[in-house]
């Protein structure tokens, strides 16, 4: 009954891969995110940049 320390970490790490390998599986089945910087990147507005030019330009049709 006795289980040393090195045993137990073992199993800890296996019990804790095999829980992300579900979690992972079931995450990917669902369309969850696993990864927060990939999504925020994908999910995130692309911002919009207008030129002086345009601007004077809009600036000209309304005078």
């Amino acid at each position: 009954m006795n289980i040393s320390l090195a045993q137990k970490a073992r199993q800890n790490r296996i019990a804790a891969l095999e829980y992300l390998r579900r979690t992972k599986q079931g995450a990917e089945a669902e369309g969850e995110v696993l990864n927060f910087f990939a999504h925020r990147a994908r999910e995130k507005a692309k911002p919009v940049f207008f030129s002086v030019r345009a601007r004077m330009d809009d600036e000209r049709i309304a005078a």
